[in-house]
């Protein structure tokens, strides 16, 4: 099977998450658990959390027409909310949406770019208790130079340290284990929809 007959979609909020999800879901299925036969398709863009969240149905329907799609991913912010809390309400109306394939949904604690503080030895502090996440990246960055999701996002994906954001993140592992949730779906078949 060539790389790319089939594959995941990403739902996400944004345009830097447009970019950047792909790029982290290939890593983290190639590097960490060698599945090198599933693609990762083109993200379908929500107009920010709150679109993603009152408008999940129609996004799973638009993401399920997409060419080879054999799995989606729902990934965002948790933000305030329980990232669990928030994920099993999602995952209990993307059930109920009934697309007919696995679906897995990671919410990130409190935000995407909290991972890259888990993998960064610079950062000491328990970075999914950390609000300040976007604050923080601008504060190591070459002076007179400011973290830009849309553009730093992506490049920070590509570098992200994936051993130790897993080792420093719930929200990261659950990224991990939603997509070897989805790999084991795609090999059986199955449409399990997970939180």
């Amino acid at each position: 099977m060539t790389v790319g007959a089939q594959g995941i979609v990403p739902i996400v909020e944004g345009p830097g998450d447009k970019a950047a999800a792909p790029v982290l879901v290939r890593r983290v299925l190639h590097e960490r658990l060698g599945r090198y036969d599933i693609g990762v398709l083109q993200p379908k863009q929500a107009k920010g959390r709150s679109g993603l969240i009152s408008r999940l149905g129609d996004f799973l329907r638009y993401a399920k027409i997409t060419p080879g799609c054999t799995a989606i991913l729902v990934l965002l912010d948790a933000d305030k909310d329980c990232p669990r809390e928030l994920g099993t309400r999602l995952a209990r109306r993307a059930s109920a949406a009934g697309v007919g394939i696995p679906i897995a949904v990671v919410c990130a604690k409190p935000e995407y770019e909290n991972w890259f503080l888990a993998s960064d030895p610079a950062f000491t502090g328990d970075a999914e208790a950390f609000s300040g996440a976007k604050s923080w990246l601008t504060s190591i960055m070459p002076q007179g130079q400011a973290y830009k999701e849309t553009f730093d996002q992506s490049k920070l994906s590509a570098s992200i340290d994936l051993e130790a954001a897993f080792s420093a993140s719930r929200s990261f592992r659950r990224l991990c284990n939603a997509l070897e949730e989805l790999a084991r779906c795609i090999d059986t078949e199955g449409t399990d929809v997970t939180p």
